[in-house]
């Protein structure tokens, strides 16, 4: 008796799934609404805005609980996320290095968004700071 689904295949890129089981639009929500997982392949395409990667935090939800609930159906399911399809692909480990980190050391390191670590904050100019400082708000 087989346990379905056997693999459960997310991407972000069109033509590795050309006719995708479920779609994951920018909003989280399924298209179709009630998707059907009872088979032995699923395949899940994540919705992008154009060109670039950009998984939204809906669309990330929405992937975690659906294999979640594959795995549910069938613990013994393949998981593969294609390309950039990983919902932890834009995870950064800070402090984290190959060659020194124990694993022990790196399981207690926090995950942080790599957006968060690369945008830099622009600096506040002059005279917005003076006039802050003038009604004692201070720096932020």
């Amino acid at each position: 008796m087989h346990e379905f689904p056997e693999t459960v295949t997310f991407s972000v890129f069109k033509k590795e799934v050309p006719t995708p089981t479920v779609v994951i639009r920018r909003d989280g929500s399924l298209k179709p609404k009630n998707p059907e997982l009872q088979v032995s392949d699923v395949t899940v395409l994540i919705q992008m805005p154009g060109e670039w990667v950009s998984i939204t935090p809906a669309q990330y939800r929405a992937m975690v609980q659906l294999v979640r609930i594959s795995l549910r159906l069938n613990p013994l399911a393949r998981v593969v996320f294609n390309e950039a399809a990983s919902p932890w692909g834009l995870d950064f480990l800070p402090g984290y290095d190959e060659y020194w980190t124990t694993v022990t050391e790196a399981m207690s390191l926090r995950p942080v968004n790599i957006r968060k670590v690369l945008l830099r904050k622009k600096p506040i100019h002059p005279v917005i700071k003076s006039k802050r400082s003038e009604k004692g708000l201070g720096p932020r």
